[in-house]
């Protein structure tokens, strides 16, 4: 993903998630996280079992462009550098994954305290403490979906690459 629209997705993930937590109190707090570790868990597990799944089909993806190269004029080292670009993307999509599902599991197990002196600076209305760990809550299943779509996307990409590889026909782009 280009970063400008990284960056973009960032934002507007933050905004709408902070937008929704306004909107629907911190009431909804307990259920937020709640379902955030479900959703995002199932998340993981689907995209590490068809990542696995995935990359354990590669192996026919190089026999297909080693044996096919030259009767298609195609350059073996840009299909290869495609591949590998792709199966990297996958993985930084997965690692993202954990990584969310980790960090709203600890949301979940670590107590938050109810200490005024502490948390004093949190204490307005709009910047509560529930208020920001919901939004932060949110922004990171947004960023779960927005992962899992990459992540599709590529796997589709290498998909149809193998296709063309596997039909014989040429291609202006690996």
């Amino acid at each position: 993903m280009k970063p400008l629209k990284l960056c973009l997705l960032i934002i507007f993930s933050i905004l709408f998630s902070y937008g929704i937590t306004l909107l629907l109190s911190t009431r909804i707090f307990d259920i937020v996280l709640e379902l955030s570790i479900v959703s995002v868990g199932i998340l993981a597990g689907i995209i590490i079992g068809s990542a696995g799944v995935f990359i354990g089909s590669l192996g026919s993806l190089y026999t297909v462009i080693g044996e096919r190269a030259e009767k298609l004029d195609i350059d073996p080292s840009k299909a290869f550098y495609f591949i590998r670009q792709t199966t990297s993307e996958i993985k930084q999509n997965t690692i993202l994954l954990v990584i969310v599902f980790i960090l709203l599991f600890l949301f979940k197990i670590i107590p938050i305290p109810d200490a005024k002196p502490i948390w004093f600076f949190l204490s307005w209305n709009y910047f509560g403490l529930k208020t920001i760990l919901c939004t932060f809550s949110l922004s990171l299943m947004i960023f779960s979906f927005i992962g899992v779509i990459d992540t599709i996307n590529a796997m589709f990409k290498l998909n149809d690459h193998f296709l063309i590889l596997a039909m014989g026909k040429k291609t202006e782009k690996p």
